[in-house]
């Protein structure tokens, strides 16, 4: 599981097919690859390290992207929708939460907080 975390001043993806656009400002962007050997021991860490930088950036607003460029080693997309979806039940209480759509075509626009530290990679 590989994952880049953004200190997201906003946050857009227009989904043309479905006419439909995700929108977050003042956000914690998370993509994330889901790699086959991926378990229960990559996923406490992930959601442990959403805890963290959520609150070194100060925001309780979330997107989650599924975002298969971070890695050449895949997870089948089947169970990669279930780990999502997990993911998604576990940090829906705590923060103000978007949930990117797995395997639609999008357009993406992405605009950072301005710092020397608004990217973090992280590999579980």
């Amino acid at each position: 599981m590989k994952a880049l975390f953004m200190n997201g001043r906003e946050y857009k993806a227009e989904k043309p097919a479905q006419n439909e656009t995700e929108y977050a400002s003042d956000c914690l962007i998370v993509l994330v690859t889901f790699e086959p050997p991926d378990g229960d021991k990559q996923f406490k860490r992930l959601l442990k390290s959403v805890h963290k930088i959520s609150k070194e950036f100060d925001t309780r607003n979330l997107v989650l992207a599924p975002f298969a460029h971070l890695s050449h080693q895949l997870m089948e997309p089947d169970r990669a929708k279930i780990v999502l979806k997990g993911l998604s039940i576990e940090l829906q209480h705590q923060y103000n939460l978007v949930i990117s759509e797995f395997g639609v075509e999008k357009g993406l626009m992405i605009d950072l907080k301005i710092s020397n530290d608004n990217i973090k990679f992280r590999s579980f």
